[in-house]
């Protein structure tokens, strides 16, 4: 544009092939040239993150979803997913990098146990294989998940010891009230069942008073108008409190932001104090009470 152009580079004497850091200042116009090794192999790139591809993450190569990189620990990538069931149960795979399918490295299982192309996993760790059609070697491969093991997993892929580590996160819900407490951005999670989904239990003890609200759930964490709240479908006791026995109890699931919210409890009875089991199905929305002692 100029026209002042010079077609030049800078080269290297005669046996003195190496890996050379090369520092250029733009602003003095200054090249800086250092030796670091007579070693002449290319170093491999620097990886910024990886991709995913797959039901979890999308399908496209060229603008796939990046993983985050571990602040702590180099190489190491991490996504939180939805993982669903199908048929075809193609979840996720990896690339290096974004670009045309058949000009990126992929990270895939080193075998495969379902469709002759998905690798069935639950919480664990697996090994990867690295393969591209540059290389020759590509499999169109992917991880897939057990039916019926829906839900959120955390992925963890280290590209150094080439293994994929899956973990399910484990979903809770939490009680508020007299029995746990009544920050709603910091309460008690009730523990899941590890036999029936959506199944969670709180042993608690409940101490009778006036007022009496002893206990209602709640399905996150969070502000007293940004999360959903399970309360009984009916009080009797205060205009708020639903008193219970043992026995089950149905429950209303409500919230400020559905605009149908009701600062409902469930209390006991006068005398009878104790230590009682929870359990709350969030699928039914079913409350089972069981006295301890």
């Amino acid at each position: 544009m100029t026209g002042d152009l010079r077609d030049h580079f800078w080269g290297i004497p005669e046996g003195s092939d190496g890996t050379y850091r090369i520092t250029v200042n733009v602003k003095k116009l200054k090249l800086a040239l250092e030796k670091i090794s007579d070693e002449t192999e290319e170093p491999e790139p620097e990886i910024k993150t990886i991709y995913g591809l797959g039901s979890a993450f999308g399908w496209d190569s060229g603008s796939a979803t990046g993983l985050v990189p571990d602040p702590l620990y180099a190489n190491v990538y991490k996504a939180e997913v939805n993982l669903v069931y199908s048929e075809e149960n193609k979840q996720f795979k990896f690339i290096l990098e974004k670009g045309d399918w058949d000009k990126v490295n992929y990270l895939v299982p080193e075998s495969v146990d379902y469709n002759g192309n998905v690798k069935i996993v639950t919480p664990g760790e697996y090994p990867m294989f690295k393969c591209s059609e540059m290389e020759g070697n590509l499999r169109d491969h992917f991880w897939g998940i057990p039916e019926g093991a829906d839900g959120k997993y955390i992925l963890t892929v280290n590209t150094e010891t080439m293994i994929l580590k899956v973990e399910k996160v484990v979903k809770t819900i939490y009680g508020l009230g007299t029995a746990f407490g009544w920050d709603s951005g910091n309460p008690t999670g009730l523990i899941p069942s590890p036999d029936e989904e959506d199944t969670y239990t709180a042993e608690v003890d409940l101490n009778y008073s006036d007022e009496n609200k002893q206990f209602k759930f709640c399905l996150e964490k969070g502000d007293w108008d940004k999360v959903n709240y399970l309360v009984p479908e009916s009080v009797d006791y205060n205009e708020n409190v639903k008193i219970v026995t043992p026995g089950e109890y149905p429950m209303f699931k409500c919230s400020e932001m559905e605009g149908n919210l009701r600062d409902h409890f469930w209390g006991i009875p006068e005398g009878s104090d104790g230590k009682y089991k929870l359990t709350v199905n969030t699928k039914t929305l079913k409350l089972k009470v069981e006295k301890i002692n």
